[in-house]
This record gives C-alpha cells, structure tokens and sequence, in this order.
C-alpha cells in the first residue's frame, strides 16, 4: 500500500568497469563515472509502499488533520488496486468525528457480508467496537495470532482506529495482531516505537502546506524519509463513488440445477402423487411423446427426457445401457424411470419386466402396479429360475411373432398398432410394448454366461416386436456382452469405478471424475451427443393419505380376473368395492373389505390377530431360554410407501391381459 514518495534506490546494480591503476586513469573521466553511479544508484520521488501483510500495525502520528488524510490517501489507493473480495476496509471512529469518514460507505471494500438493512449491506463505519466485531468477517475470531513468515489469509482487514480507547485483551483487536488483519492508528499520543510487528508514519509539516514530510520508522532500523500522500474529503468521495458501481457483488447465488432437490411429480406435472387423475395421464399421446418420460434435470434446469422407442420413430431405442459404481444411484434412477412410465402409460400401451439379479431391493414395492407382468428377484440363490425366465422371455417373443402373423402378417408391432387405432382393423386387440429392465446383467451372465444369446436375440428382433432392453450393472465387462453391444442405442452412465469403464460406455472418462453425488451422470441419445443430469428423482415425500382420502382412491380389479363393464346401475356389492357407489353400505362388501375392517377394529382397540399389542413382535425360544420381545417398528419405509401408493391408484377400465 503506497504511502508516500521518497528517494529509492535502483533495482539494477551499477558496476564500474575495470580500469587501470588511478594514475593511469584521466581525472576527468573518472569524476563523471562517479558522478554518474552516484546519481543514479538513488532515484528521487519513486513511489514508498508498505507492505499490509508484513505488519500488524500501521501508527501515523502528527497532526490530526495530516494523519487522517494521510490515511485516506493509503486507503483509496489500496482500494484501487484490490478487489473486494481480496481486501475489506472498516473504520471504528468516535461520533463526532464520524463525518470525516462518511465517504468510506462508498467503497465496495466497506460493505459487510454478514448483516443487511433497507440499503443493502451494511457499511463497515461504526463507533461501537461490539458492533464493528459482528459486522466484519465471521472467520476473523479463528484466525491465528500474526506472523510475519505465515501465509496470508483471505480477505485481508484492513481497520481503520481514529483515536479511539481499546480496552486490553480485545479477542480482534489485540495488542499481538491477528493473521490477515491490519490496523491502522491514528493516535492522539504516542510511546517509543519496540515492537518489530508495528511500523509509525510519523507525518512533519505545516497546517495547510502541500509537502509534508514523512518518516516511516521501524525498530532498530534506519528511518525511511519521504513526502506524505494527502487526500481531501472531496477527492476520496469521488474516487469511492466511481468505484462504487464497478463491484459484481456475490448477490443472490444463482442455485445449481444439478444440485438442487427436484420431484418427480414437479417433471410429470401431476402435484401431489396421492391426488393423481390417472384418467389424465392415461390418456392417448401423440406418437412422438409415446414411451418418452423425464428421468431428471439437466444443468439449465430443464428436464431430461429418456426415450425408448427406436431411432426411426425420433427416439434413442430401442435398447440401452445403465453402468454406476456402488453408491452411484443408479437403482433410484431405474425405480425413477420405472414409475414415470407407469404413471404416464396405461398398461394396454407398456408392459414392464422387472429382474433383479441379487437382493430385489430395486424394484421393491412395485408388484401391485398393473404394468408389471413379472418381478423376477434374487436369482443368485436360486439359479434355476434364470433357466425358467429365459424360456418365459423366449416364448413371449415366439408369441407376437405368431401374433403379428396370424393378425394380417404384421411387420413390426408399429404397423400393428397403427392398423387397430386407425379403424382398419378393429377387431385387434392391444398388444402392449414390453420394458424389460434388468439389474445387474453382469453378475447373471457370470452365472449363466449362455444368457448373453437370448438378449442377443432381443436386441436383434426386440425392434419389430415392440420389447425394449435396459440392461444396468455396477461394472461393463465387454468380454461378456459377445455382440449385444451393438444392439445397446442408448447410454447411460453414472460414477465409474474407473476412467477406462466411463471411456467403454459413453466414449469419455467424464463419468469416472464425477463427484460423490448420487443420481448425477451422462446421458448419450446417440453418437453425436452427451447430457449431463441429475436423476433418481424420488416422488415427493408427503405423509400417507388418512381414511377419508383412501376411501376415495379406485382399485383394480385382482390381477388375472377380467373387468367386465356393466350396463346401467350396479348392484350394491359392486358399488361398495368401489365401481361406482358409495362404498359405505355394508350389504355385498368384499371379503378383503371386511378383512380390512377387522383388523383396523383390531388395532383400534390395542390388538391384533394374535391377541398381541400391536408393534410387538412373538416371543421365540433359543436352546431353552426365553428371548424377550423386541419392538417391530410400525410403518413402512418412506420411499416404498411412495410404490404401495402408486400401486393404489389403478384405474378402474383396464382391459383383461391376453397371454
């Protein structure tokens, strides 16, 4: 920080040449070489700076009227020259000398960080030091003791103290100094200069005279002489209000989109999932929003949709790929696409496959929705279910071969479709698309390497047949895949557990730099392009529905018995379970109605089935000694009780599932 201009000396070093022996030199020569090296190893009027993270304390000393503008010079100066974030400015003043500071409230540097009022933030001019302490940087009562040879702290502090009483062993402004901050002091008397962390500008000259003389004195070290920078009131007011308006401030932060907590039922636009009008979202859409559904956010904000249909029909299908590291989430994503589809697709339009090599936790809670055909968990114990899963998927795609043949030799599901909706041939029924989503596939072809045919065989005739492939695992082994890999459009991945599996599913190692975030990863539609989003959006956490609301939530049928519709009024039984009554008569109510009943009347009363309060657990016995009980916590878990409410809202026309 400049503080005067005095004589410094030169930063290169002027060396005589060697000569002969002095009575060989001319006499006029050698006089204007010394002349010349005295001239100029010091310069006149150069710029005095003092360095603020060198000293704890800055004493200017003199008159009142010299010091103080002595002071404004040095703080406008530093001012110009940091920016506020690298440099902050406050000044603790008695009250009647408060409008010799006034102009300070126009210096971005002066603005607190901590406090606000009607103007904005507050000004850093005060003349309580309480005060002052809780409007000045929140980190400054942790930081260290000052010393010369430490490293600097940011923002550095700079406070201005005109000629006001400290009391000894203030925690901030201390006799010691603290790391980062500097105080400048302007004393009505001053002692004998001891302490090497302070630095006097003692200031000499007439009142209202241009040149005042300064001397910067250290202990045990020469004073260092010079002309005193002054400044008037007027010019440091004009110099802080054109600074004023250059500063960005941080002002409101602007929330990251892929950080920010998003819903799933803000992207589907369908508000709260316990009031959700299936009859809306059922409805029939375009053929270009058919199989599309947003599973998150991308960095503008906007939602990221997924589209499973094939690349002729403007979709990044029919088959993809899921690739996250443990902790990755990428099973949150595959339950966010899983309900999306089902919230937004009636089942005569998806059917959904659901397989979960190891655990089932997944895809828990999801067996009550009409789309799922089958949920296929924890074939690691049992692997000779796998065999039964692959004739099962086998036969289904001999079905619509056969189906697509008998029906008027179809060649592909599309054109099927497009003659049943069209009128050409009404008497077709619904042959939904088939979503097969498997959790990781790698862990089922290490035990069943021979699977790795029949998804080979999906990718190949999944197209025509209208089954689409999501396949998701923690590790790519391509050695695996054996040709299924390019049959996969779509990629998706999450965290890697290396920069080579990140390069192997979306050509980039980007995906293996992401940061311990679940959900975040890459999106790549095609080969062209790459998306970053945040996904494994969970449905808005809401507490359960009361009596009322589920009173009026319509159910399904049982799954394998048909809807009939009936003509005219209902009878009573069938208007009590929920096909157009009121549902409070007690004549012709089904026997789960009454189940139902029963053991709410249970609970009501503090029993259950067993003659046990509710919540406890049986008493069992271990080699002949009793086991206390142990109290089951009642409820289910927040995110399945989300699943157990969408399985609710079924509506009521769905059609009879054709095998």
């Amino acid at each position: 920080m400049r503080y005067a201009r005095g004589p410094q000396r030169l930063g290169l070093e002027l060396k005589p040449p060697e000569s002969d022996t002095i009575d060989k030199l001319d006499p006029v020569s050698a006089s204007a070489l010394h002349r010349l090296l005295a001239t100029h190893r010091i310069l006149p009027d150069l710029p005095t700076s003092v360095a603020l993270s060198a000293f704890a304390r800055i004493e200017v000393t003199g008159s009142e009227e010299h010091a103080r503008a002595q002071t404004r010079a040095m703080l406008t100066q530093a001012a110009l020259f940091h920016a506020p974030d690298q440099l902050v400015v406050a000044v603790l003043t008695r009250p009647e000398s408060l409008m010799e500071w006034d102009w300070v409230k126009w210096l971005p540097h002066a603005q607190s960080r901590r406090e606000a009022d009607a103007a904005g933030p507050r000004r850093l001019i005060c003349t309580d030091l309480d005060e002052l302490v809780s409007l000045l940087p929140g980190d400054l009562s942790e930081r260290p003791r000052f010393g010369p040879s430490s490293s600097p702290a940011a923002p550095h502090i700079v406070v201005v103290l005109d000629n006001v009483f400290v009391p000894v062993g203030h925690s901030v402004i201390t006799e010691d100094g603290v790391l980062g901050m500097t105080i400048i002091d302007i004393p009505d008397r001053w002692e004998e200069l001891a302490d090497e962390s302070r630095v006097r500008l003692h200031l000499d000259g007439e009142l209202g005279s241009k040149q005042v003389r300064v001397a910067a004195v250290v202990p045990r070290q020469e004073p260092i002489r010079g002309f005193a920078d002054q400044m008037s009131i007027p010019v440091a007011e004009a110099a802080a209000r054109r600074l004023a308006p250059m500063y960005a401030g941080e002002g409101p932060v602007r929330e990251d989109a892929l950080t920010k907590s998003t819903e799933l039922t803000d992207l589907l636009g369908i508000g709260d999932i316990y009031s959700i009008n299936l009859e809306r979202t059922w409805r029939p859409r375009p053929p270009r929003d058919r199989l599309r559904v947003p599973i998150g956010v991308g960095a503008d904000g906007s939602s990221v949709n997924l589209d499973i249909k094939e690349s002729a029909q403007q979709g990044m299908g029919p088959h993809g790929l899921v690739i996250g590291a443990t902790g990755s989430g990428k099973s949150e994503l595959l339950r966010t696409l899983v309900v999306g589809l089902a919230v937004t697709h009636s089942p005569e339009i998806l059917n959904l496959v659901l397989v979960d090599f190891k655990g089932g936790a997944t895809f828990a809670g999801m067996a009550g929705m009409p789309h799922v055909s089958a949920i296929i968990t924890n074939l690691a114990d049992e692997l000779t279910l796998v065999d039964r899963m692959q004739d099962a998927l086998s036969g289904e795609m001999t079905r619509r071969q056969e189906l697509l043949r008998a029906s008027g030799n179809y060649a592909s599901l599309r054109d099927y479709e497009k003659a049943r909706t069209s009128g050409d041939a009404p008497h077709l029924k619904p042959l939904p698309s088939l979503l097969i989503v498997c959790d990781e596939f790698s862990e089922l072809l290490s035990a069943k390497p021979e699977f790795v045919d029949l998804f080979v065989a999906i990718g190949r005739l999944g197209r025509s047949l209208g089954i689409h492939l999501l396949l998701a695992s923690q590790r790519l082994e391509e050695g695996r895949l054996r040709g299924l890999d390019s049959h996969l459009s779509y990629r998706i991945g999450l965290r890697t557990f290396s920069a080579g599996e990140s390069r192997s599913v979306i050509g980039v190692p980007d995906a293996y730099e992401l940061p311990a975030v679940p959900g975040l990863g890459f999106l790549k539609p095609d080969q062209s392009s790459l998306w970053r989003f945040q996904g494994g959006i969970r449905l808005r956490s809401a507490e359960g529905p009361g009596p009322r609301s589920r009173r009026a939530i319509r159910r399904c049928p049982p799954r394998g018995a048909p809807f009939q519709r009936r003509a005219g009024r209902l009878p009573a039984g069938d208007r009590g379970a929920g096909g157009g009554g009121s549902g409070r008569s007690r004549r012709g109510r089904r026997p789960e109605r009454e189940a139902q009943r029963l053991r709410h009347r249970r609970r009501r009363h503090g029993r259950t089935r067993s003659g046990r309060p509710p919540g406890v657990a049986a008493t069992t016995r271990r080699a002949g000694h009793p086991r206390p009980a142990v109290p089951r916590p009642r409820g289910r878990p927040r995110a399945r009780t989300h699943l157990a409410a969408l399985a609710e809202l079924r509506a009521a026309p769905v059609p009879p599932r054709h095998h």
